[in-house]
Protein backbone atom coordinates (compact mmCIF):
# COMPACT_ATOMS: atom_id res chain seq x y z
CA UNK A 1 0.00 0.00 0.00
CA UNK A 2 1.44 3.42 -0.89
CA UNK A 3 2.31 5.87 1.86
CA UNK A 4 -0.53 8.30 2.32
CA UNK A 5 1.17 11.41 3.59
CA UNK A 6 0.06 14.98 3.09
CA UNK A 7 2.82 17.56 2.99
CA UNK A 8 2.18 21.28 2.66
CA UNK A 9 5.31 23.41 2.49
CA UNK A 10 5.44 27.02 3.63
CA UNK A 11 5.70 27.99 -0.06
CA UNK A 12 2.60 25.88 -0.88
CA UNK A 13 0.66 27.58 1.91
CA UNK A 14 1.74 31.03 0.78
CA UNK A 15 0.77 30.23 -2.83
CA UNK A 16 -2.76 29.43 -1.60
CA UNK A 17 -3.03 32.71 0.31
CA UNK A 18 -2.08 31.45 3.78
CA UNK A 19 0.82 32.57 5.96
CA UNK A 20 4.01 30.53 5.46
CA UNK A 21 2.99 27.47 7.50
CA UNK A 22 4.36 23.99 6.86
CA UNK A 23 2.21 20.98 7.68
CA UNK A 24 2.54 17.23 7.40
CA UNK A 25 0.37 14.32 8.45
CA UNK A 26 0.56 10.59 7.82
CA UNK A 27 -2.79 9.05 6.87
CA UNK A 28 -1.44 5.50 6.52
CA UNK A 29 -3.84 3.00 8.12
CA UNK A 30 -6.61 5.60 8.44
CA UNK A 31 -9.85 5.98 6.50
CA UNK A 32 -9.33 9.74 6.17
CA UNK A 33 -8.88 11.63 2.91
CA UNK A 34 -7.28 15.05 2.68
CA UNK A 35 -8.11 18.35 1.09
CA UNK A 36 -5.19 20.80 1.46
CA UNK A 37 -5.78 24.52 1.04
CA UNK A 38 -9.56 24.40 0.80
CA UNK A 39 -11.65 27.25 -0.54
CA UNK A 40 -13.46 27.38 2.83
CA UNK A 41 -10.32 28.84 4.38
CA UNK A 42 -8.75 25.82 6.04
CA UNK A 43 -5.12 24.97 5.46
CA UNK A 44 -6.19 21.32 5.64
CA UNK A 45 -9.45 19.38 5.90
CA UNK A 46 -9.62 15.63 6.37
CA UNK A 47 -12.81 13.64 6.27
CA UNK A 48 -13.84 10.05 6.71
CA UNK A 49 -15.97 7.83 4.50
CA UNK A 50 -19.75 8.24 4.25
CA UNK A 51 -21.75 6.77 7.10
CA UNK A 52 -20.72 8.79 10.10
CA UNK A 53 -19.10 12.07 11.02
CA UNK A 54 -15.31 11.95 11.15
CA UNK A 55 -13.00 14.84 10.35
CA UNK A 56 -10.06 17.10 11.05
CA UNK A 57 -9.43 20.71 10.13
CA UNK A 58 -6.43 22.98 10.48
CA UNK A 59 -7.24 26.67 10.14
CA UNK A 60 -5.04 29.73 10.47
CA UNK A 61 -6.30 32.16 13.12
CA UNK A 62 -4.91 35.30 14.79
CA UNK A 63 -2.27 34.64 17.46
CA UNK A 64 -3.53 34.96 21.01
CA UNK A 65 -7.10 33.97 20.11
CA UNK A 66 -9.21 32.47 22.89
CA UNK A 67 -9.98 28.84 22.10
CA UNK A 68 -13.58 28.87 23.33
CA UNK A 69 -14.31 32.07 21.38
CA UNK A 70 -12.97 30.45 18.19
CA UNK A 71 -15.14 27.37 18.75
CA UNK A 72 -18.24 29.46 19.43
CA UNK A 73 -17.59 31.61 16.36
CA UNK A 74 -17.43 28.54 14.11
CA UNK A 75 -19.99 26.21 15.67
CA UNK A 76 -22.58 28.24 17.60
CA UNK A 77 -24.60 28.70 14.43
CA UNK A 78 -27.89 27.12 13.32
CA UNK A 79 -26.50 24.71 10.70
CA UNK A 80 -24.35 22.88 13.29
CA UNK A 81 -27.21 22.28 15.73
CA UNK A 82 -26.80 22.90 19.43
CA UNK A 83 -23.24 23.60 20.58
CA UNK A 84 -22.30 21.95 23.87
CA UNK A 85 -19.06 23.16 25.46
CA UNK A 86 -17.26 20.59 27.57
CA UNK A 87 -14.17 20.60 29.72
CA UNK A 88 -10.87 22.33 29.17
CA UNK A 89 -8.35 19.52 28.79
CA UNK A 90 -4.73 18.85 27.93
CA UNK A 91 -4.26 17.00 24.66
CA UNK A 92 -1.32 15.47 22.81
CA UNK A 93 -1.62 16.92 19.32
CA UNK A 94 0.99 17.90 16.74
CA UNK A 95 3.97 16.75 18.76
CA UNK A 96 3.24 18.49 22.07
CA UNK A 97 0.89 18.60 25.04
CA UNK A 98 -1.43 21.52 24.53
CA UNK A 99 -4.48 23.09 26.15
CA UNK A 100 -7.64 21.88 24.44
CA UNK A 101 -11.39 22.27 24.62
CA UNK A 102 -13.90 19.46 24.28
CA UNK A 103 -17.21 20.32 22.62
CA UNK A 104 -20.04 18.67 20.73
CA UNK A 105 -22.25 19.80 17.88
CA UNK A 106 -25.32 18.54 16.11
CA UNK A 107 -27.88 16.00 17.13
CA UNK A 108 -29.09 12.54 16.20
CA UNK A 109 -26.98 10.97 13.42
CA UNK A 110 -25.16 14.27 12.82
CA UNK A 111 -23.94 14.55 16.43
CA UNK A 112 -20.20 15.02 16.67
CA UNK A 113 -17.87 15.05 19.67
CA UNK A 114 -14.90 17.31 18.98
CA UNK A 115 -11.67 18.63 20.45
CA UNK A 116 -10.01 21.93 19.53
CA UNK A 117 -6.48 23.08 20.30
CA UNK A 118 -4.15 25.84 19.16
CA UNK A 119 -0.63 25.51 17.81
CA UNK A 120 1.06 28.83 18.59
CA UNK A 121 4.11 30.08 16.70
CA UNK A 122 6.27 32.35 18.91
CA UNK A 123 6.87 35.73 17.32
CA UNK A 124 4.19 35.23 14.65
CA UNK A 125 0.85 37.02 14.44
CA UNK A 126 -1.00 33.82 13.56
CA UNK A 127 -1.62 30.38 15.05
CA UNK A 128 -3.11 27.11 13.81
CA UNK A 129 -6.49 25.98 15.13
CA UNK A 130 -6.69 22.17 15.02
CA UNK A 131 -10.12 20.54 15.35
CA UNK A 132 -10.63 16.77 15.48
CA UNK A 133 -14.09 15.22 15.63
CA UNK A 134 -16.07 12.02 15.30
CA UNK A 135 -19.58 10.73 15.86
CA UNK A 136 -20.66 11.27 19.45
CA UNK A 137 -23.24 13.19 21.39
CA UNK A 138 -21.09 14.36 24.29
CA UNK A 139 -18.13 16.74 24.51
CA UNK A 140 -15.68 14.03 25.62
CA UNK A 141 -12.06 14.70 24.62
CA UNK A 142 -10.78 11.28 25.71
CA UNK A 143 -13.39 9.44 23.65
CA UNK A 144 -12.84 11.66 20.61
CA UNK A 145 -9.05 11.28 20.67
CA UNK A 146 -9.35 7.53 21.29
CA UNK A 147 -11.01 7.09 17.89
CA UNK A 148 -8.37 5.17 15.91
CA UNK A 149 -8.12 7.51 12.90
CA UNK A 150 -8.10 10.70 14.96
CA UNK A 151 -5.48 9.23 17.30
CA UNK A 152 -3.24 8.58 14.29
CA UNK A 153 -3.66 12.14 13.03
CA UNK A 154 -3.06 13.64 16.49
CA UNK A 155 0.17 11.61 16.71
CA UNK A 156 1.57 12.34 13.24
CA UNK A 157 0.37 15.89 12.56
CA UNK A 158 3.15 18.49 12.51
CA UNK A 159 2.59 22.20 11.96
CA UNK A 160 5.36 24.80 11.94
CA UNK A 161 5.98 28.37 10.87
Amino acid sequence: MPVRQILITAADARAKGFPPVALSVDLEDTVLSGFPGTPQGALLRLSGPPGGPLGVSVEIVPAGSALEALVRERFDVPNFGPLRIGATVTVDVAGARRPGLAFATGQSLAAMGQVATLVEFPGKDFAALVILGCGGREPDAAATLAQRDLAAVAKTLRVSA
